[in-house]
């Protein structure tokens, strides 16, 4: 009888066990299918970040990047996940987490240039609007329908915000944001919520030191030049730009510094022919341990912050041109002076650095061979300035020839000359140069030639 009772036990055993097998080789046969029929999942994925970097600079654009989206979905018909709007907290603390934020008291304002990929719910490029509400910004399209993310998968989103002030206790120049949704505003198809939230952490500067630079010619030249700007340390936004008198300068900005550290000297090159540069450093609030300039440029020393001022004048250059007087024949063996006077008129010409360009004259004095200086011409900008030189007061037997010095240009730069000749006649033989006497030899050699062609 015991052993009937055991064989009953045993088989009962056996039986339960073979059911259990059987239940087991049944999900293995069915595999997820079975599984998932039994299991719902909705899950969000959000990424926000900070572009660029290391460090950011107050009053600059900083443009955010959000990928917002689904992450496991099951239990769906299509598995998406669908996210009504989103919101993004502009000034918050470390460890919080959306939608809590508690304010450091940085200024933060949201800077629009919003660009995306993702599609709503009907397939459609989606056009966001955006509402700013204090130190909240809330997005949602403008079609009225939600951004739809099958499952792993997302979109991005992109905008800028400027940070224009800094709370005074910031600790570290750190800025610290949040962008997310609640549960109810992610719904995915099989029913289940999800929300999301990701920080957005940064550095961010306030060092900030700026020159302004402007340009003077003391003939008003509208030329433009390159002005320049070297440091030994932060990280220039510029280090070369163009300006002219008239564009009312440039400015270069110089970022992420230690305050005293920052040596930065402006010049510039090359210099304008014709033109002597000078410098002449100034400051509006800027505060460095030296300030100074010389023939080199304009030079800031340790240099904390602030805007300084750097004025680079060019001077025009005094020219001249220089008068020769070539005397051709005997002279003093005929007794006749060699004595001379030109007058000069020069046009289009400044009689100082900054005068204005007009019509001026004077005289030249010759006794032999020598020469005159006209003195004092500055030439005008536009290459149009020059001189005329007429001779004058010497004997009826000398022919003078002041061509040369007909139209003398006075140019940038450059000093010029020209002669003047004056050949003696006796008896209307005159005195050749040694111009006068090539030509008067080419003459009687072509006169030979056609004798000699006649002859033969």
């Amino acid at each position: 009888m015991k052993r009937s009772q055991r064989y009953s036990q045993n088989y009962r055993v056996l039986m339960q066990a073979r059911q259990w097998i059987l239940f087991v080789v049944v999900l293995l046969v069915a595999g997820p299918g079975v599984l998932s029929a039994q299991v719902e999942q909705c899950d969000a994925e959000v990424n926000a970040e900070a572009l660029g970097g290391p460090i950011f600079l107050v009053n600059e654009p900083i443009r955010i990047s959000a990928n917002i989206g689904a992450g496991d979905v099951t239990g769906g018909d299509e598995n998406y996940l669908d996210i009504s709007t989103f919101g993004f907290l502009l000034d918050c603390s470390g460890d919080d987490t959306y939608p809590s934020c508690t304010a450091q008291g940085n200024t933060v304002i949201y800077a629009n240039d919003i660009t995306t990929d993702c599609k709503d719910s009907a397939g459609d490029d989606v056009v966001f609007d955006a509402v700013v509400n204090g130190d909240r910004v809330d997005f949602t399209a403008n079609s009225g329908l939600p951004v739809r993310n099958f499952a792993n998968t997302t979109c991005n989103v992109q905008f800028d915000v400027v940070v224009t002030a800094l709370a005074d206790d910031n600790p570290g120049d750190t800025i610290v944001q949040i962008l997310g949704w609640l549960s109810q505003d992610g719904v995915c198809d099989n029913g289940l919520n999800a929300s999301g939230s990701s920080s957005v952490s940064f550095d961010i500067s306030a060092r900030r030191a700026q020159f302004r630079v402007t340009k003077d010619f003391t003939d008003d030249n509208p030329a433009s030049v390159d002005v320049h700007l070297s440091c030994n340390t932060g990280l220039p936004l510029d280090q070369s730009k163009t300006i002219s008198e008239f564009d009312g300068g440039v400015t270069f900005v110089v970022n992420s510094y230690d305050a005293g550290e920052l040596d930065c000297h402006v010049t510039e090159n090359p210099v304008p022919a014709g033109y002597t540069e000078s410098y002449a450093a100034g400051t509006v609030d800027g505060v460095a341990d030296t300030i100074s300039d010389d023939e080199n440029g304009c030079h800031y020393l340790d240099v904390i912050d602030g805007t300084f001022t750097c004025v680079v004048t060019d001077t025009v250059d005094e020219t001249a041109i220089t008068v020769h007087k070539e005397w051709i024949g005997d002279f003093e063996e005929n007794d006749i002076s060699q004595y001379a006077s030109a007058d000069w008129t020069c046009y289009n010409t400044r009689q100082s650095p900054s005068g204005d360009a007009g019509t001026f004259g004077g005289g030249l004095e010759f006794n032999g061979d020598s020469s005159d200086n006209i003195e004092g011409l500055y030439p005008h900008y536009d290459g149009t300035s020059y001189c005329t030189v007429t001779e004058n007061g010497v004997d009826d037997a000398v022919e003078t020839d002041d061509s040369d010095c007909s139209s003398v240009a006075v140019t940038l730069g450059t000093n010029n000359e020209c002669t003047i000749y004056n050949t003696l006649f006796l008896e209307g033989i005159p005195t050749l140069s040694q111009y006068g006497m090539a030509l008067l030899a080419l003459l009687m050699l072509t006169a030979g030639l056609l004798g000699v062609r006649r002859v033969v």
